[in-house]
């Protein structure tokens, strides 16, 4: 991944899971914020095997810090995780009016 940086938007998380998901009936991204707090985002699928989250606000990414992300993907008699990836979210240091 790219830097990302606290309270960006126009950004989406991808997480390729490398496994088929187009008979998922359920897809989401999975983090923990810095502070230890976790939550999840509605996915789409992205090609075959991606998870993908389009950032809304910028209150999705309110932490500087180490985020960690993991895909979840739910069957109907089955569901599963992927890897978990670790991503820093750095301090913007320029704010634009």
């Amino acid at each position: 991944m790219a830097d990302i940086f606290k309270g960006q938007t126009l950004l989406s998380i991808i997480l390729d899971t490398n496994i088929d998901l187009t008979a998922a009936d359920d897809l989401k991204i999975l983090f923990e914020r810095p502070s230890g707090a976790v939550g999840s985002w509605p996915g789409t699928l992205s090609g075959t095997t991606k998870i993908k989250y389009t950032i809304a606000a910028e209150s999705d990414l309110d932490e500087v810090g180490d985020w960690t992300f993991q895909t979840f993907a739910k069957f109907a008699t089955s569901e599963g995780y992927g890897t978990k990836v670790v991503q820093p979210v750095k301090q913007l240091i320029l704010n634009v009016p």
